[in-house]
């Protein structure tokens, strides 16, 4: 595994949903890629998405697991409820007592059908094959997406 984070799309876990597995020298880059992949799932050009907005999320949860689950349904409930896309950018990942803890500045726009052309609609992040795994070298996760 690289220290760079990325990700690549699984083609034997899910029939009917989108699954990904990303990688990173850490949780906080594996987030990052995880949101990437998410994009990329949603959007033909996702370099096309523009910076108007920014925000600034946080996110507490008892596992390394539902902290990834959390960013992506945060970013989700933007896309449903505002119309909005972000990508997750200065992502902190750490330990507040027995919970985990992550920040992360969202930057993004809202949806312009004339940019940015969508394509398959996510409609959750499920907990089938969640997982978050130490190796080494980095962190592994993987992540199925209900479409």
């Amino acid at each position: 595994m690289s220290g760079d984070s990325s990700y690549r799309f699984l083609v034997d876990i899910a029939t009917a949903d989108v699954a990904f597995e990303a990688w990173g020298k850490d949780v906080a880059s594996v987030c990052g890629a995880a949101v990437t992949a998410m994009l990329d799932t949603m959007m033909e050009d996702p370099a096309a998405l523009g910076v108007s907005v920014e925000r600034e999320v946080v996110i507490e949860e008892e596992s390394e697991e539902m902290l990834v689950h959390g960013l992506l349904e945060e970013l989700l409930y933007h896309k449903d409820a505002f119309a909005m896309l972000y990508r997750a950018e200065e992502i902190d990942v750490g330990r507040v007592g027995d919970t985990f803890r992550l920040r992360a500045v969202l930057r993004g726009e809202r949806i312009d059908p004339a940019r940015h052309r969508i394509g398959v609609d996510v409609k959750a992040v499920t907990m089938h094959r969640l997982s978050v795994r130490h190796e080494r070298g980095g962190v592994r996760a993987t992540v199925v997406l209900d479409v």
